[in-house]
């Protein structure tokens, strides 16, 4: 039997109402993405203003000792995903104060799990090359993204209320103070490695607290005595969190440790060109992923809608921009070598890039339907997929390098491994599209199966 909300009985100004929301979601892509693209500008000028200061190496170097970020942002035990979540349901709602509870617990969460992150350091800088040889900038930076990780709760709750016209403004704070200080740095003058440490951590912790003045602003959360949240009140975000928590390191494995694995089999300077070759078609990715954080919101309100017809735009709308940004990321391959070197300062054959190319285009099509897996919180198949996924790319990945491939081995790994995904992610979101979901709670996680 057919939903109440099913397409065959939606009105035509239903149909309307929709088709401008599709409108509004395209309007706040198109402004995230242009920003995006100032961030890009400063990113690969900093890259070129880094390259003259360290050199090849030291910016492979520079490279390894931040890309560590990415591990602290797996402290918040997927429970960030879940406030995201439940926020854009309250206001699919129409009750948006129905997402208090999720946004008081999920900040103690984060409080909580910062404190365990800032202690997770002391070994990891302490024992792990390259962090072990230059303590003093691994530990400001270190310090520096476990503050900023806790700031950014913020921007889970700006992306809940589908304030992305905000957030693309405030990202790019960071990177443009970054740019700015290294341009106005005097010519011939050396940058100590950990003053460059500081300078680029004093930036981000910037950026975290304007969020915070932002958010605090728009939001009408009430948020008093939020440090006295029980664990009664944590356990459901926590059981959403632990199954979101699963897929942020499964991908952190596919597509977070290139950098660390390549400056550990083949040293800075191909480090560099690695990272070089991935900023350039990262440029793709990240405009689509950009795409889909707005989606991710639309989403969730049209299932707390139990809007079907709009899920199934979305999911249409979202595989023809996946083909949009493949055919362009495919038309660099034939100027990458040029490009890169235009962009970043630094070599790299057309040849080691043009596998970035396949590789974007596999994780955007897989991106596409997980999005839906991730907004109905239905996650153990693609958890499972996940897991399938993480020995193929290792032994691919060392397979090639041992093969000889260099850098490329790494998303040439990448793109292999994400086909289980791809294939279980698409299944499972064309399942969704039909079957109206089970209601859920505002707060538990009665979606998951």
């Amino acid at each position: 039997m057919k939903s109440p909300t099913h397409p065959a009985h939606l009105t035509e100004g239903a149909r309307g109402f929709a088709a401008r929301r599709s409108v509004g979601m395209l309007a706040s892509t198109a402004f995230s993405i242009g920003t995006k693209a100032l961030q890009a500008i400063a990113s690969f000028a900093t890259v070129h203003q880094l390259v003259r200061l360290w050199g090849l190496s030291g910016y492979g170097l520079w490279v390894t000792l931040t890309a560590f970020a990415l591990y602290i942002a797996l402290f918040d035990m997927g429970v960030g995903y879940g406030v995201k979540n439940r926020i854009s349901e309250a206001w699919g709602r129409g009750d948006p104060a129905g997402a208090t509870d999720a946004v008081r617990v999920g900040l103690a969460i984060y409080l909580l799990a910062s404190l365990v992150a800032l202690l997770a350091g002391i070994p990891i800088v302490g024992l792990v090359a390259p962090f072990k040889d230059h303590v003093s900038a691994a530990s400001i930076l270190w310090a520096a993204c476990v503050l900023s990780f806790f700031l950014s709760f913020h921007n889970l709750v700006l992306q809940g209320l589908a304030r992305f016209k905000v957030l693309a403004l405030l990202s790019l704070i960071a990177p443009v103070t970054w740019f700015a200080v290294l341009q106005l740095w005097p010519e011939g003058s050396p940058l100590p490695l950990e003053l460059g440490a500081g300078i680029y951590s004093a930036a981000l912790l910037f950026q975290g607290c304007i969020s915070v003045m932002v958010s605090r602003r728009v939001h009408a959360f009430n948020l008093d005595a939020w440090y006295r949240t029980g664990w009664k009140e944590a356990l459901p975000l926590l059981r959403t969190g632990t199954q979101f928590l699963a897929l942020q390191l499964t991908g952190f494995a596919l597509y977070g440790s290139g950098s660390f694995l390549v400056y550990r089999s083949l040293g800075g300077a191909q480090t560099a060109q690695y990272d070089a070759a991935n900023k350039v078609f990262s440029i793709f990715t990240i405009a689509f992923s950009t795409l889909i954080s707005i989606a991710w919101t639309e989403i969730s309100r049209a299932k707390a809608a139990g809007d079907y017809e709009r899920l199934e735009s979305i999911h249409r709308l979202l595989h023809l921009a996946a083909l949009g940004f493949l055919l362009g990321a495919a038309m660099a391959c034939y100027a990458s070598a040029p490009l890169t070197f235009a962009l970043t300062g630094i070599r790299v054959a057309s040849s080691d890039t043009a596998v970035f190319a396949v590789f974007i285009g596999v994780q955007m099509m897989a991106f596409t339907s997980a999005v839906f897996l991730n907004a109905f919180e239905r996650l153990r198949a693609q958890i499972f997929a996940a897991v399938v996924s993480v020995p193929i790319f290792f032994a691919v990945a060392f397979g090639l390098l041992a093969l000889g491939w260099g850098m490329p081995s790494i998303p040439a790994a990448s793109a292999v491994a994400t086909i289980p995904s791809l294939v279980v992610c698409f299944l499972v979101a064309r399942r969704l599209l039909v079957t109206p979901a089970p209601a859920a709670s505002p707060f538990g996680n009665g979606t998951i199966r």
